[in-house]
């Protein structure tokens, strides 16, 4: 049984003009995403409608990595450092920290222009759901 959370992520998928992902008590385990689900419900669209899906994840998926990036490149500003009671590290040890979590944000992503490896596509998958469902609670908090 979906909760009203899950709908109303699932009618933000086919607002948005994409292929909505399984729901079932097993999501959040991680076991239904393997993609056979949206690779089937792909297959039942036209060639149109499924390369306008496809590429609608894809831009998000690119919108979920680089806003990760992002938030990782801040750790390299003094500012972000400031007004807490931790003194800021060293540039040279901030960017070592920053190259290290880039390189796994990479490795969790995969490379830009290349097939991901399963648990790449899982990830890629479960950030664009989570980006989804976090754009549905702050559409419902400004409606109220």
């Amino acid at each position: 049984m979906s909760s009203k959370t899950e709908i109303l992520v699932d009618l933000s998928y086919i607002e948005k003009g994409m292929v909505t992902p399984a729901q079932d008590d097993s999501w959040e385990m991680g076991a239904s995403l393997d993609g056979n689900h949206i690779r089937s419900a792909l297959e039942s669209l036209d060639a149109v409608a499924a390369r306008r899906a496809k590429r609608k994840f894809r831009k998000l998926h690119r919108k979920v990595r680089k806003q990760e990036e992002r938030e990782v490149k801040e750790l390299l500003s003094r500012s972000y450092w400031e007004g807490g009671s931790i003194r800021p590290p060293r540039r040279e040890v901030r960017e070592v920290h920053v190259d290290s979590a880039l390189r796994k944000i990479r490795g969790r992503f995969g490379g830009r222009g290349k097939d991901p490896e399963i648990g790449q596509a899982r990830t890629r998958r479960r950030r664009v759901y989570d980006l989804m469902q976090r754009s549905t609670w702050e559409h419902l908090l400004d409606v109220d």
